[in-house]
């Protein structure tokens, strides 16, 4: 599995800046990655992705799943001109993988109707079907009635 990050610079490097990002994980076999990155005057948006494997998956509660395991992320960045460090980044972070599948809706792209009649809808969460539990209500005045 990849991780990406997508960090933004501080406000006062509007005249951009350089130096590398550092990102760290928990999780088992995890190897620090450390990028140089240059960001151009007015580009704040810095992307970066590492590896992960190994690793325990995240499961919605109720799913029957081995648990909500979170693992962590952190990134420092180090500033090229003067040397500095930010204070580390730190976050909780689950991998999971979710699909949804939609046999017979003509306008998905990623089921079409068998023959069955069958209708289907639903969601897949690390390739196994779960309950999605829950309701929307619109209310009626967002509702043109006229």
């Amino acid at each position: 599995m990849n991780v990406t990050v997508t960090l933004l610079s501080p406000p006062d490097k509007v005249d951009g800046c350089a130096g590398t990002l550092t990102l760290k994980g928990d999780w088992p076999n995890a190897q620090a990655v450390t990028l140089p990155l240059r960001l151009a005057p007015g580009e704040r948006r810095v992307t970066a992705s590492m590896r992960a494997s190994n690793v325990k998956l995240w499961w919605p509660a109720l799913s029957g799943g081995s648990g909500q395991t979170r693992y962590h992320l952190s990134a420092t960045w180090t500033d090229a001109e003067s040397g500095e460090s930010t204070p580390e980044l730190r976050h909780a972070i689950g991998f999971r993988s979710v699909a949804l599948i939609t046999n017979g809706d003509e306008r998905s792209p990623i089921g079409r109707d068998d023959g069955s009649g069958d209708k289907t809808f639903y969601l897949l969460v690390n390739g196994a079907r779960v309950l999605v539990r829950g309701s929307n209500f619109v209310p009626f005045d967002q509702v043109k009635l006229r």
